[in-house]
């Protein structure tokens, strides 16, 4: 083998590296658990973590973030969510999607996607009691199911059938009260997640306009 072709195969190796190092990056996201949380059925340390693509996640009593490059995925106490490539699949129980692009383009809850049309929005769905609640917390997002788009308008919740085994949280008795009008937030704020559930992280980007405040989900 002479130089040039040694050339050509250490180049070779170099790229397939530079290759395997990307797809090594986009396989394993990081997770941070907060309280209770077992992901593929082991205990979480509540501590960030590479988590692989495909993981089940379990909050129970506790909540988790996951950081897909500038997209963060905010996961509920008492929800089950698997991380795929571009969705997220929910099943019973919250989770929220905000931040810049990334990565993951939808939730997916049964057969309905839920996503947000532009980056920098954040949307939470909530499928619990029958019913899923897709929440447009800040900017405008969005429906498909069975092919057909409806669009949730900022502030606004769309209420859907959901799956009747999914009931409602011994602790609050009802449905959730999503936080509507929420474009006053800036930067990371620490929310509390119930008793002995510790804290999640919400990200939000936004202007000074409209306040905090308790919305009605029966409400368009």
């Amino acid at each position: 083998m002479g130089p040039k072709s040694i050339r050509l195969f250490l180049t070779a190796l170099v790229l397939l590296g530079a290759s395997c190092g990307l797809f090594a990056q986009e396989s394993q996201v990081s997770m941070r658990a907060f309280g209770n949380v077992r992901v593929n059925g082991e205990p979480a340390d509540n501590a960030w973590r590479a988590i692989e693509r495909g993981a089940k996640i379990e909050t129970g009593a506790g909540t988790a973030v996951i950081m897909l490059g500038a997209e963060q995925l905010q996961i509920s106490s008492n929800t089950t969510l698997i991380l795929g490539d571009k969705s997220a699949d929910v099943g019973c129980g919250s989770a929220s999607l905000s931040g810049g692009e990334g990565p993951l383009e939808t939730l997916r809850v049964g057969g309905v996607d839920v996503g947000r049309e532009s980056a920098g929005g954040k949307v939470e769905v909530s499928q619990l009691a029958g019913n899923l609640y897709v929440h447009a917390i800040t900017g405008t997002a969005y429906i498909v199911q069975n092919g057909q788009k409806t669009v949730v308008r900022e502030g606004t919740t769309k209420a859907l059938p959901g799956s009747a085994a999914c009931p409602v949280p011994v602790s609050s008795g009802k449905p959730p009260q999503p936080i509507s009008g929420a474009r006053s937030l800036r930067g990371p704020i620490l929310v509390g997640a119930g008793a002995g559930a510790g804290i999640a992280i919400i990200s939000a980007t936004a202007d000074n306009k409209g306040s905090l405040s308790p919305s009605d989900p029966s409400k368009p």
